[in-house]
């Protein structure tokens, strides 16, 4: 049998060197060659209510991700989500479910003044369990909710965009990452008390509503 070249042992961080310009014998075309099928697709809305950054009042930064998620091959679960972003240096807190407290017809709500409120309908973080498992073919379209504690840094203003990076880790804790686009929105800090409705429906739900029928996928199993 072939022995197994080492650098496939220690594919994240062969990546990594690979994206700071290290050089290498090994290149990116060897690592796309070893990459497995995708178990999972990624698709996110851009746009000024679709993901955005913002902030929060009385301080730290909201997060709202417009996605679509697409098993491709099973089995699948969630086991969590990430998200990165080049300025943060504390974790990322997703919103708790409403179900967990007893209350499953309250929405999510983010912390602060501003009672920014979401229907637990239209919110995907609860789909973070490990034993709840995704069939092949099985999409999830929502927005995933979290916040930091990190500010906004004010070199970006209001209506810029950055970058971040999404993952999604599944039960086998194999990480599913893309590159999210961010709108920032900084009226909390230009028009104080601004911010206090839930933003418009996602181009996700519009595509939905215009779409025609389909026969509803059988109730997950929890």
């Amino acid at each position: 049998m072939a022995k197994i070249p080492h650098w496939k042992e220690r594919l994240e961080c062969v990546r990594e060197m690979l994206n700071l310009g290290v050089p290498m014998d090994v290149t990116k075309m060897d690592l796309t060659a070893h990459q497995p099928p995708s178990k999972l697709r990624i698709e996110h809305e851009v746009g000024a209510v679709e993901t955005i950054l913002f902030d929060l009042d009385p301080g730290g930064t909201g997060f709202i991700l417009s996605l679509s998620l697409t098993v491709l091959r099973g089995p699948f679960a969630i086991e969590a989500f990430t998200l990165a972003l080049p300025w943060h240096q504390r974790p990322i807190i997703w919103l708790a479910d409403p179900a967990e407290t007893g209350e499953p017809d309250s929405p999510y709500r983010f912390p602060g003044t501003a009672c920014l409120a979401f229907p637990r309908e239209e919110v995907i973080n609860h789909y973070a369990d490990a034993r709840r498992d995704l069939r092949a073919g099985k999409r999830i379209e929502g927005t995933l909710l979290g916040y930091g504690f990190d500010d906004i840094p004010e070199c970006f203003v209001h209506g810029s965009e950055t970058v971040g990076k999404l993952g999604i880790v599944d039960q086998f804790g194999e990480q599913h990452s893309a590159e999210v686009n961010f709108w920032i929105d900084r009226s909390a800090k230009l028009h104080p008390k601004a911010r206090k409705t839930v933003p418009r429906r996602s181009l996700f739900d519009r595509r939905n509503r215009d779409a025609k029928p389909r026969k509803p996928d059988a109730p997950a199993s929890d």
